[in-house]
């Protein structure tokens, strides 16, 4: 199971098709109503509470797996995030490799 925390409609369909295509659930979230349930989770960087959220789960649940995306030129978010044990990407990135991230939610 992936849990995403993510509310832009744009990503979450993205999100949607690759986990239909790879045959692995996901549970879409908006960061703010995040919880523990999960092990593996996608997170929105740049929503408000995008890195606040990344970092309650991490604190409750340190083997909790958390990667990311963030616009490229908010490069500094992806220091930011590392530092609390969390993975991130850019945007383009991402997205371009979203098959594989989500298969990581085995």
């Amino acid at each position: 199971m992936v849990t995403a925390l993510v509310d832009d409609l744009i990503s979450v369909s993205k999100i949607q098709e690759a986990a239909k295509k790879a045959g692995i659930d996901v549970r879409i979230l908006r960061p703010k109503d995040a919880d523990f349930e999960d092990d593996f989770y996608i997170v929105d960087y740049m929503h408000p509470y995008g890195i606040s959220a990344a970092r309650m789960i991490k604190d409750a649940k340190p083997q909790a797996r958390i990667t990311g995306f963030y616009p490229h030129v908010r490069f500094y978010i992806k220091d930011e995030v590392e530092a609390i044990g969390c993975s991130a990407h850019t945007n383009a990135e991402f997205f371009a490799k979203l098959k594989d991230i989500i298969k990581q939610g085995k």
